[in-house]
């Protein structure tokens, strides 16, 4: 088996593991609140929500703390429908499926990168918003999929 050949054999379990971990960056920290920084000196984080919380919603007994955002969702989703369609078997339509996944991916990044202008917390007077590193290290590693899926595709058209 030959480079070229070992390449178009595995590459599409690449993608998919990308977007696999990806995906499971939902499960981190995706913002936390901290004080407002005073002489110089920040206190510890106060406040931590992961993307559940920021995609599905979080409520405190009674008290609603955030919205179910469905961006967010696509956000976290989109990598996750890249990677499954990456290993799905399609014979005739291999040139549209990857570039496909490759906008699928791309559009999961730059939703993941998006991700505070349209998430809203709201925090008490002299915390700060700050947005952790989970949806950042998501939306690269979509990105860096997506640029993988459209080489595929480009690689595809030559061998035809």
């Amino acid at each position: 088996m030959d480079k070229q050949e070992l390449f178009n054999r595995f590459f599409p379990y690449l993608l998919a593991l990308l977007g696999i971990i990806a995906f499971t960056m939902i499960f981190f920290e995706a913002f936390f609140t901290i004080y407002e920084e005073i002489f110089g000196y920040t206190s510890s984080k106060i406040d931590s929500y992961t993307g559940l919380q920021i995609s599905f919603g979080f409520s405190v007994g009674q008290r609603k703390i955030l919205p179910i955002n469905v961006l967010s969702i696509f956000a976290y989703v989109f990598p996750l429908i890249g990677s499954v369609l990456s290993v799905l078997k399609v014979k005739d339509f291999e040139l549209v499926k990857y570039f496909s996944i490759g906008v699928i991916f791309t559009i999961g990044g730059i939703l993941l990168f998006l991700l505070p202008s349209f998430v809203n917390i709201s925090a008490s007077f002299g915390l700060v918003v700050k947005y952790a590193t989970a949806p950042l290290i998501a939306g690269i590693l979509s990105i860096v999929a997506s640029f993988g899926s459209f080489y595929y595709s480009l690689k595809f058209q030559e061998r035809k």
